[in-house]
């Protein structure tokens, strides 16, 4: 500290405070807080249990990861899983093998590793295990299996979420099975009262395919009141089906396109094509119509 600072009257002072007054002073556990480095973010706390994936199911998974689908040499791998059930001890080890499984097309081996994890004794990880197992057969759009996994969750006391549903439905949907994407979304409202944007969305396609315009529409409109975001994908397929109202609802459709610009969703090509279709419908319609 330099020598002039003390022939200033406030640097006296300062001096004096500093030495009469401790409290002033910072601790010993205060600089050592100063001076430790600072960690971005929290600190991941480690389950005292080890690791969430054991080091040798991590070779395993890692040597997954570049094998083709249908792999002879990935299949070897999974079924040698299968085959040592009591390696697998941790929810995410499983649900990491389902998914892979799924990735590579082994549909039958993820429902397997499903039936020989889902326990009691994960209360919580079953639904993880379901919903894994669920994706893993949708990836290979096989709906039957999916709809089977989603009936039989009760029996091993599972409570399907919405999750489950979604994917349910995604499956079924991309099946073409647009009639029993309508009935999953009627069990879904019955049992858990609520829907997301991926209901909706999965919903919206549906009706697209089974022709079901008042259906749709109605839809869109109560994911607009919900003051959800829709994509412009999803405007345009509320367009498509105002234009098969037979020429009544192209101001619908129009009402559509207005409020994409309003919430910022930029229309492409097919929105306009689709809302002048709306239009010329509804004109042709009027030509057509002659009073009594």
């Amino acid at each position: 500290m330099p020598s002039s600072l003390f022939r200033r009257p406030w640097g006296r002072c300062v001096l004096l405070a500093f030495l009469f007054v401790p409290s002033l002073l910072p601790s010993t556990e205060d600089f050592a807080d100063a001076i430790a480095p600072r960690s971005k973010g929290r600190k991941k706390r480690r389950s005292p249990e080890g690791p969430a994936i054991s080091v040798e199911n991590e070779a395993r998974l890692r040597s997954l990861q570049n094998l083709p689908e249908k792999s002879e040499k990935a299949l070897a791998v999974i079924q040698e899983v299968i085959q040592k059930p009591e390696t697998l001890t941790r929810v995410k080890e499983v649900q990491a093998f389902i998914s892979a499984c799924g990735r590579l097309h082994f549909w039958s081996e993820a429902l397997n590793l499903l039936e020989l994890k889902r326990t009691g004794a994960w209360p919580v990880g079953n639904i993880v295990l379901t919903n894994a197992a669920i994706s893993a057969c949708s990836q290979v759009g096989n709906w039957e299996a999916v709809l089977g996994i989603l009936e039989d969750a009760p029996r091993h006391s599972v409570s399907p979420d919405i999750i489950s549903y979604n994917l349910a439905m995604g499956a079924c949907c991309n099946g073409r099975q647009w009639e029993r994407v309508l009935s999953l979304v009627n069990e879904l409202q019955q049992v858990k009262g609520r829907k997301d944007f991926a209901t909706f969305n999965v919903t919206l396609h549906a009706c697209v395919q089974g022709g079901q315009w008042e259906l749709g529409l109605a839809c869109l409109n109560e994911m607009l009141a919900l003051d959800l975001q829709p994509t412009w994908t999803m405007y345009n397929l509320g367009i498509l089906l105002s234009r098969e109202g037979r020429g009544k609802l192209w101001q619908l459709g129009l009402s559509y396109l207005q409020d994409m610009w309003s919430r910022l969703v930029m229309p492409d090509v097919t929105t306009y094509a689709s809302t002048v279709e709306a239009m010329t419908g509804a004109e042709t319609a009027a030509e057509t119509w002659r009073p009594a």
